[in-house]
């Protein structure tokens, strides 16, 4: 049987700090994205999706550390690591409401935008499920709260769409 691998504190302590750096460079990204569908680069969204996808693995990473420090459980770097995904997902779940609000306004998806709907729906969807770890609801406000309440129906909304933005007929 092999030997649990542990982690010093200093080694979490750096590893969230990564993650804080990440979060708010996705921030800053996200920020700067235009969210009509024509000025809509799927470079740039590509770019948006790379950086997410980054931030969800050194997440896991992060945990890894976190749940494991050779020096037991640490409250404090399990509340900084659970503020950070709350933070994360806020980010995310704003891009991904900008991004779908673009697209359910579609009668039919142009090619290319087929990719862009099923990632933010899917991305949408697994934040919202992520986000129901009661570890995580100290760390969820009122305006975030809204905002998630705000996701749940446009998800529900764009399920029952799915079908017909999903076809590529004609208008």
């Amino acid at each position: 049987m092999a030997a649990k691998i542990t982690y010093q504190k200093r080694e979490a302590e750096r590893m969230l700090a990564a993650l804080k750096e990440q979060i708010e460079a996705l921030k800053a990204f996200e920020a700067e994205t235009e969210y009509s569908f024509g000025a809509l680069s799927t470079d740039r969204y590509a770019q948006f999706r790379a950086k997410a996808g980054e931030i969800h693995t050194l997440g896991i990473v992060v945990k890894a550390r976190v749940d494991n420090l050779a020096t037991g459980r640490d409250a404090g770097l399990e509340a900084a690591y659970d503020r950070l995904v709350v933070k994360g997902q806020r980010v995310i779940i704003r891009a991904s409401l900008k991004f779908m609000d673009v697209l359910s306004r579609l009668k039919a998806l142009p090619l290319g935008a087929r990719e862009i709907f099923t990632t933010e729906l899917r991305s949408l969807y697994d934040a919202h499920e992520r986000l129901k770890n009661p570890r995580l609801k100290p760390h969820i406000d009122e305006a975030f709260e809204k905002q998630l309440t705000t996701a749940e129906a446009v998800l529900h909304t764009i399920i029952e769409k799915a079908p017909q933005l999903l076809s590529f007929g004609q208008n």
